[in-house]
């Protein structure tokens, strides 16, 4: 029975990897890029997320209070302006959903799952709520067939930022943020310095400790 579920898993989930990956489909360059276009684009996300930091829910010590019901149902509609760009990632959008065990999959060290076999976004809802937007978006992009976490990462920050929901902008370029400042840290440490100095608000700073004391 075992065997079974395993080949099935293989079946409906890592064959996906064998497909074109999204770079493929979409047309776009996943090159290589220089320290100065790292920075640059760094630099970007911190501007939006300081700008839309002001325009999400937060509560009384100012950490981002975004309601989460509201969030899962809001997420079928963020990939609409996206697919008229990128027709590949159409598809009729499934709603993702609280994962029961959300505690244990912090502890397993997952924000979210792709359940295959039932074609499932599902989020780790123990998590800091700023990033919840965009993992559901991320999820929401295994549902589309793309495969790697990398590219997911992207289709998901992606989606989220271009969807015109403040809350899933904000979630997206703090997301992207998060992987940039880890990129750009190592190789050019005084730029960073400088974005985080010059953008970081009060409130982006508070989520950005949420995040780093999860």
């Amino acid at each position: 029975a075992w065997l079974w579920l395993w080949c099935a898993f293989c079946w409906m989930w890592r064959a996906a990897y064998y497909a074109d990956t999204f770079a493929r489909r979409s047309g776009l360059s996943d090159r290589a890029c220089s320290v100065e276009e790292l920075a640059a684009v760094t630099r970007y996300f911190a501007q939006n997320a300081a700008r839309l930091a002001g325009q999400v829910p937060r509560d009384g010590e100012g950490h981002f209070a975004a309601d989460r019901e509201t969030v899962f149902q809001t997420g079928p509609e963020v990939y609409e302006n996206l697919t008229r760009e990128f027709p590949c990632l159409a598809m009729d959008s499934v709603r993702a959903k609280p994962i029961f065990f959300s505690r244990l999959q912090s502890r397993l060290g997952f924000t979210g799952v792709y359940f295959p076999f039932t074609g499932e976004a599902n989020v780790n809802v123990d998590a800091p709520v700023c990033l919840l937007p965009a993992t559901v978006a991320h999820e929401m992009a295994h549902q589309r067939m793309v495969a790697s976490e990398q590219e997911a990462n992207f289709v998901g920050i992606l989606a989220a930022v271009t969807s015109g929901d403040p809350v899933y902008q904000y979630s997206g370029y703090l997301m992207g943020l998060v992987q940039l400042c880890n990129a750009l840290a190592p190789v050019d440490r005084e730029a960073w310095n400088a974005i985080v100095q010059q953008y970081f608000t009060q409130e982006m700073a508070s989520d950005w400790n949420a995040n780093n004391a999860y």
